[in-house]
């Protein structure tokens, strides 16, 4: 009777195991993409396309984001939000690389804004927003594919930097 939890266990245990080798593996492949000038935004965009959330990773930092590809949803963004837990954010997905305005309207709390180009780089940083700017629209003066948004202060508490990758899980 031991010896079944025992084997039920292991199983158990090797199927997490082969779960994680398989997010490794997509990481990898993502960065290595990323190497050899393969846009790594298509395999982003195809993975977040069939979840609303998900996990990744932005210069040395684990997060976790809810996915907006939408207009509807791009336009609502965090608006009405009261807060949110530390080292989860919000991820824009947009169709093609252009200068994408983000703006604090109905925001309860400031915002740390990350604009990402289509190979997953950070191209521009907008530090500490605050709800108060509104009607103000910020943009990267950079063309961007991707924009992240967390809690104001999530840029220097992870040493988040231009030029650091985001790689999705």
């Amino acid at each position: 009777m031991d010896l079944d939890i025992v084997l039920i266990n292991r199983k158990h245990n090797l199927k997490h195991y082969a779960g994680l080798s398989l997010q490794t593996a997509l990481v990898y492949l993502v960065f290595i993409c990323g190497l050899f000038s393969v846009p790594a935004a298509k395999l982003i965009a195809e993975k977040m396309s069939e979840m609303e959330v998900e996990r990744g990773v932005i210069g040395e930092t684990s997060v976790t984001l809810d996915i907006v590809e939408s207009n509807e949803e791009r336009a609502k963004g965090l608006s009405g939000v009261v807060s949110m837990p530390k080292n989860h954010g919000m991820l824009f997905i947009f169709e093609k690389s252009a200068s994408y305005g983000m703006w604090m309207k109905e925001m309860n709390f400031s915002l740390d804004i990350i604009w990402l180009n289509q190979f997953s780089e950070i191209v521009h940083i907008e530090k500490n927003v605050s709800p108060d700017t509104f009607p103000k629209v910020f943009s990267s003066p950079t063309p961007a594919r991707f924009v992240l948004e967390f809690n104001a202060g999530f840029v220097d508490r992870n040493h988040i930097k231009m030029g650091d990758k985001f790689v999705l899980f």
